[in-house]
């Protein structure tokens, strides 16, 4: 018994030892890590993420609750902005009221952000004497190709008709939104590149080639301006690729006093089955005309852009 409780006192000495090492080693390691913090906050090269600004700028921003639209028994309601909420991109926030006795369809359209066209997403239908909360998302695609950092203004029309027939159409006028950032905020305008055409107003800049613009194969990044008092569609015409005849997918509509990123996007199969290695030139027509009327302002001359 005796030397059972002398092993016992013997252990627990033993223990007792160790747990006050590992104590001091970890109240040591404790005390590195704050010294070593510590110093790295006085560093000036520990700082929070870039991303944090922009994000709280955004967070900022706001849209003063006004109404955009009245007439004919429905109203129109522009409540707030909100950045966060969709995975899409940010919302602009509507409340739609229908005091008429149809069912009606509303859709936003000709979109433009700090004087860039975007793509955006917005169908609403509200029942005759209902409400209704939805929003005009923009899409993060066109925020990024534009370089859109935080959005100061937005131009935009809506056209609703009735869901049921579709017709007593309206095609409302352009609609201006401004944000509060309207006055700290400056959109910049990347027009470098190679001019391929520049007439009556119309400039279009070829920025060169992107195997990522889209899921379809390579595309031609174009810088395109609308300084005309009209509004423009912009499409392809007679393509080929190193010689290549080839099918592309582009039509680009801009508003007067806009700017457009928009890509001419060559079709992976195209590519494949004639066997291109890399894009080295394009051959290329554009036809500009009128959007409302379809009266045609130029069918350009062909153009040759090289890569090489």
């Amino acid at each position: 018994m005796k030397k059972a409780f002398l092993v016992s006192i013997i252990l627990l000495s033993m223990c007792i030892t160790a747990c006050a090492s590992q104590d001091a080693e970890i109240g040591n390691t404790t005390q590195e890590s704050k010294s070593e913090f510590e110093s790295q906050k006085e560093d000036k090269s520990f700082e929070e993420s870039p991303e944090e600004p922009k994000a709280d700028t955004k967070a900022e921003t706001a849209i003063e609750q006004q109404v955009i639209f009245d007439q004919d028994g429905i109203i129109i309601t522009a409540t707030g902005i909100d950045f966060n909420s969709s995975f899409m991109g940010p919302e602009i926030k509507l409340l739609i009221e229908n005091n008429t006795e149809k069912n009606l369809t509303v859709q936003a359209r000709n979109v433009s952000v700090n004087g860039y066209m975007v793509d955006t997403s917005m169908s609403a239908d509200v029942s005759p004497g209902k409400k209704a909360n939805d929003s005009l998302t923009i899409l993060n695609g066109s925020i990024k190709e534009c370089g859109i950092e935080d959005i100061t203004y937005a131009d935009f029309s809506f056209h609703i008709f009735n869901s049921d027939t579709w017709d007593d159409s309206i095609d409302t006028e352009m609609i201006h939104i401004e944000t509060s950032c309207v006055n700290s905020y400056t959109q910049s305008y990347d027009d470098s590149g190679e001019v391929i055409y520049e007439n009556s107003g119309i400039k279009i800049v070829s920025k060169g080639i992107s195997e990522d613009a889209s899921f379809m194969g390579p595309s031609l990044v174009l810088y395109i301006e609308n300084n005309a008092e009209n509004a423009i569609t912009i499409q392809a015409r007679d393509v080929s690729i190193n010689g290549f005849m080839v099918d592309p997918i582009f039509s680009c509509e801009i508003m007067p006093g806009k700017k457009a990123i928009d890509t001419v996007t060559f079709m992976t199969s195209d590519i494949e089955d004639n066997q291109i290695e890399s894009i080295d030139e394009v051959e290329i027509s554009f036809h500009i005309f009128k959007t409302d009327g379809w009266e045609t302002i130029q069918d350009t001359d062909p153009m040759t852009i090289s890569f090489k």
